[in-house]
């Protein structure tokens, strides 16, 4: 460092969405940065909560630097002299400041393909620099020389006016410089990139860690947060097959999954394992054969008496080296699952070798203590808490539907396993086909999970809808266990809910007219005992398709557990709340005030955009453009029109089987001469007026018509608009108006 050292202090930002500190104030700190110049070029460096005492003594004027105390600012945006963010890390997405605040360049950046490209391989390569024969190689390695060459050109010229708009003339670009056959982007002191930063957190994280500072594993900590916070995603997905963005992706996703191992570690030291717990989740999720994650994972959930989650996890590793590996987990992961079998839980965790120390030298040994009564050594029966079978996958990012997510939050009560007396403990959860309500019951069932609540799911299909009780049987099949013949009394003490079990199971198998209070007690009063070591969160999809016992069941029950640790989140189609039996459930439930209603509003064109951001832009739109505003039919449409020949297409496209059936089902419902009346309409387009329908069809029975329009609308297929006189029908999505003319075709 050289030259004259200016101390200011500056607020930072976690990213963390629930972080009070950055929702309503200012952010966490303010923290003490240094900053100074060099070669010309302003550069940072983090010092702390605390100025070291020399330091300090510069306020006072007896020390060489000189220390600025100016209002504390916001890292959110970088630096004043940064002109340009770039984020790679998931999205692609290109800001520049004009007039003090972030403005995003052209939406559609993505679109320029060459310029992208070019930026992508610059940022990808070290010093963002690469020679033109390099950047030929590259980027167009199977075209002739001239040929790349000219790409080249366009791509520096769109790159150049991509960032710098306002540019008059090329050779001025001080963001995207062309010196002795060397392209060179701009360093950190004019553009900020957020894999940068990503690497940046980590490295200072490191550094504090290593310190001798007070607090360090605290600061350490939130750097490494912070660090999370900015991995959105993989590295410049738009270019997932290129050659020079592999190195660079493998790399940040090596690092993403070193700091989660770090933070568990960081976190299992001041004893927040459900953290810690998160943290191995996602280690696993990107790298599965991670065995240090597993072993380290099992053992948390064992001391969190989750037993049976962690020897749940071990057969799904094993099964999965077997079948694609052919091998077999490490003798170190076969040994501990031997010993949780024996109900041996190590008290204490030892880290590896080549994992951080104690500020002695030695090897951390963290003494995890038991929250609650000790396991039972093999224990003939155990409750289990099961896992969400999809928890994996919505670790992936979710599009941002924050309004519908927050109401089922707050209906749902998942954040704490204390309910408040006053709400009702079932919430019923529509939309139209494909509006994404299993999705939203998936992301609020692992927040739930995370929350220590167990997650019970079932759900109903055409061929269980004949099927007595299928739903109850389906969703408490994970907790009910095979009993022994004989029971140690004394054991199955601590777990009183099983005394119920036997009875359950028993009028289950031997369903029978006369007994259905007798399954309905038997049923409740097993709820309210799993209740007692967990609170329940019973989730059951589809609920149009359920059997009739099932839906009496669930009558019987919802009012009865008020006074207990259970929600229930039911999923239903819109269009099926006419269906009597579903309407008097509903009405019912109403009546008793036991009930929510939460329906699912259409996702906005931007949350498609943003769902289906992996595409080319061309693709993108096109989807857009025929999905409207249900995430079903987008991401159908995606895979379907990745595959064919002619994606972009704007004359034909043949919808995929899956959208078809669902149609073929909403229009089963109706009557025949109703289903050829909707075709017939469709020659108009997704749109018609009564008088067209009269005179296309030379219908002279204007009720009958009206019959069988108003059979349509209760089917909630078709929707209207009235501007007096004239009354216009719709189909309740284009496709279906697509769907209907191809029958005519």
């Amino acid at each position: 460092m050289g030259g004259k050292i200016i101390y200011r202090q500056q607020y930072t930002r976690c990213g963390k969405e629930r972080c009070r500190k950055c929702r309503e104030g200012e952010g966490h700190g303010p923290y003490w940065y240094a900053y100074w110049n060099e070669n010309g070029r302003t550069k940072s460096k983090y010092i702390g909560l605390q100025l070291p005492p020399e330091l300090a003594q510069a306020q006072n004027g007896t020390a060489e630097h000189k220390v600025e105390v100016s209002p504390p600012v916001s890292l959110d945006i970088p630096a004043s002299t940064v002109q340009l963010r770039i984020y790679v890390l998931g999205q692609f997405r290109l800001e520049h400041r004009q007039q003090g605040t972030w403005q995003i360049i052209d939406p559609h950046a993505g679109q320029h393909r060459r310029a992208r490209a070019l930026l992508g391989c610059l940022l990808s390569s070290p010093g963002r620099k690469v020679q033109r024969d390099q950047a030929l190689k590259l980027l167009w390695p199977d075209q002739e020389q001239g040929v790349a060459a000219n790409r080249l050109n366009g791509a520096v010229h769109e790159l150049r006016a991509l960032l710098e708009p306002e540019l008059s003339r090329p050779s001025d670009s001080r963001l995207l410089r062309l010196e002795h056959a060397t392209l060179e982007l701009a360093d950190s002191s004019l553009i900020w990139v957020d894999a940068d930063a990503f690497e940046q957190a980590l490295k200072e994280a490191e550094r504090v860690e290593k310190s001798e500072a007070r607090g360090r594993y605290k600061q350490a900590e939130r750097l490494l947060e912070e660090a999370a916070a900015l991995y959105k995603g993989s590295y410049l997905l738009e270019d997932l097959y290129a050659e020079w963005a592999m190195t660079r992706r493998e790399e940040l996703q090596k690092r993403w999954i070193e700091l989660h191992l770090k933070l568990a570690r960081l976190r299992i030291r001041r004893r927040a394992l459900s953290q810690a717990i998160e943290s191995l989740s996602h280690v696993r999720t990107a790298d599965p054969l991670n065995e240090y994650a597993l072993r380290l994972l099992m053992v948390l959930l064992t001391r969190l008496h989750r037993r049976g989650e962690a020897l749940q996890l071990y057969q799904q590793y094993l099964t999965m080296v077997k079948r694609e590996y052919e091998a077999e987990p490490l003798a170190e992961t076969r040994a501990l699952y031997e010993e949780l079998c024996q109900g041996l839980v190590p008290s204490m965790i030892h880290f590896s070798e080549e994992d951080a120390q104690e500020e002695d030298g030695t090897a951390i040994q963290v003494e995890i203590p038991v929250e609650s009564a000790p396991l039972l050594t093999r224990s003939p029966v155990q409750l289990v808490r099961p896992m969400p079978p999809f928890l994996q996958s919505v670790q992936t990012p979710f599009v941002d539907r924050q309004a519908i997510l927050e109401r089922m939050r707050q209906s749902l009560s998942v954040t704490s396993p204390k309910i408040p007396p006053d709400v009702p403990h079932g919430v019923l959860l529509t939309g139209v086909a494909g509006s994404g309500k299993t999705r939203l019951a998936q992301v609020v069932a692992c927040e739930a999970y995370r929350h220590d609540w167990a997650v019970l799911w079932s759900r109903s299909t055409p061929s269980t809808s004949s099927q007595p009780y299928y739903l109850w049987r389906a969703l408490l099949s994970p907790v009910i266990p095979e009993l022994p013949e004989q029971v140690d009394q004394q054991k199955m003490a601590h777990y009183p809910w099983e005394l119920h079990v036997p009875r359950l199971l028993e009028v289950f198998q031997h369903v029978a007219d006369d007994t259905p209070h007798a399954l309905q007690e038997a049923l409740l009063q097993t709820l309210f005992a799993l209740s007692q070591h967990y609170p329940l969160l019973l989730v059951l999809d589809d609920l149009q398709l359920a059997d009739a016992q099932s839906l009496e069941m669930l009558g019987y029950l919802l009012y009865r557990v008020q006074q207990h640790p259970i929600m229930l989140l039911l999923l239903c189609r819109e269009d099926e709340l006419t269906n009597p039996r579903i309407a008097r459930f509903v009405s019912d439930a109403q009546h008793k005030q036991s009930i929510t209603l939460l329906s699912v509003p259409p996702m906005s064109k931007a949350e498609l955009e943003a769902m289906l951001a992996h595409l080319p832009a061309g693709l993108m739109q096109r989807v857009c453009a025929l999905a409207i505003d249900n995430p079903f039919f987008a991401e159908t449409l995606a895979r379907h029109l990745m595959q064919v020949a002619d994606p972009y297409s704007q004359y034909t496209i043949t919808l995929p089987e899956t959208i078809t059936a669902l149609f073929r089902s909403q229009l089963s419902r109706l009557s025949q001469p109703c289903q050829e009346l909707l075709v017939q309409a469709s020659q108009f387009g997704n749109s018609f007026a009564l008088e067209q329908l009269m005179t296309l069809t030379g219908m002279v029975d204007e009720d009958a018509t009206l019959d069988l329009l108003d059979e349509a609308l209760k089917a909630k297929l078709l929707t209207e608009t009235s501007e007096e006189p004239y009354i216009t029908y719709h189909y309740w999505h284009p496709l279906l108006g697509y769907y209907l003319r191809t029958l005519v075709l």
